[in-house]
């Protein structure tokens, strides 16, 4: 998912030059990526409670890995922003294996172990970059090379696991016993003595309900108290770090460009402007290291407002 953002940045120059476009032409890549994550949060948030945690990583994953490839071989313009949508709609549903992931945590470990996830989000980042000084300006080969980790991920998905959490839901109470034993087998621990509740819930349907649900949650949120202020602080801290994050991501390449080059569109990006990003990337992984210490000295709160 970062290679797949982080290429947003290096796209505009020679995409401007491979299709005639102009600046806020080529402007539109960047837009579709991201109005795609919004959809397909929404979306993959509905299909992971219908169907599963892993039917929505498989269905993320999917949309990445083949969007992906196809983006390297579009023919126009207006075919590879359709495309970069579909990706944007596969990286916004990455949270499907973000909470799969949380969910096989044990309590002690969890805020370490979300961290780690996200330390190769930025791992990824830097390779992006370094990638994309040794193959640029050829465009479609980094999108190629950018979509294969996801063409990977989609041939392992026979081994991900399902929510245990969701199988007990659906009431299928013997498949989460095999996920949770098999959890079990692969740390050299025991499972407790005894059988899981089988207590069903009903999943909510996809559609019109599930709109009206969604608003009157949103409603109990705002209401007054506590978790009004918690919820408006949260929301407005991911806003902002969303801008600045990628401002500066977008803005990296673009203010490495030599001012006497900015006023022709096929002009080739320095390869210094690589580097920067490298080194802008690069930046995350001691605040990661960082916020894993912080964690257990000073708790999830302090540590978000440190960091």
């Amino acid at each position: 998912d970062a290679t797949e953002l982080l290429v947003l940045s290096l796209l505009n120059n020679p995409v401007q030059c491979a299709f005639g476009v102009s600046k806020g032409q080529a402007a539109w890549l960047a837009s579709a990526v991201f109005a795609g994550m919004l959809c397909g949060a929404y979306v993959t948030g509905h299909v992971s409670d219908q169907h599963g945690r892993r039917v929505g990583f498989g269905m993320t994953t999917l949309l990445v890995a083949s969007f992906g490839l196809l983006s390297a071989g579009a023919p126009t313009f207006e075919l590879l922003v359709l495309a970069r949508f579909f990706v944007g709609m596969g990286v916004g549903g990455a949270n499907a294996a973000l909470a799969l992931f949380a969910e096989y945590l044990p309590n002690s470990m969890r805020g370490r172990g979300l961290i780690f996830f996200f330390f190769f989000f930025s791992v990824g980042g830097v390779l992006e970059a370094g990638l994309a000084y040794l193959v640029m300006p050829d465009w479609r080969a980094l999108l190629f090379i950018t979509a294969l980790p996801s063409v990977i991920l989609v041939l392992m998905y026979p081994f991900v696991p399902e929510s245990p959490r969701f199988l007990v839901v659906q009431g299928r109470i013997d498949e989460a016993e095999r996920c949770l034993a098999k959890a079990a087998r692969c740390n050299g621990a025991k499972l407790p003595v005894g059988r899981l509740s089988r207590t069903r819930l009903e999943p909510k349907r996809f559609g019109a309900q599930s709109i009206t649900e969604i608003t009157s949650e949103v409603q109990r949120l705002l209401k007054k108290g506590v978790l009004r202020q918690l919820s408006l602080r949260l929301w407005a801290l991911f806003f902002f770090m969303a801008i600045l994050y990628y401002a500066l991501v977008q803005l990296t390449v673009s203010l490495s460009i030599p001012p006497a080059s900015k006023g022709h569109e096929c002009e080739q990006v320095p390869s210094e402007a690589y580097w920067h990003v490298v080194v802008m990337t690069s930046g995350e992984l001691p605040g990661l290291i960082a916020a894993s210490i912080l964690l257990d000295l000073v708790g999830r709160r302090w540590t978000i407002a440190l960091l």
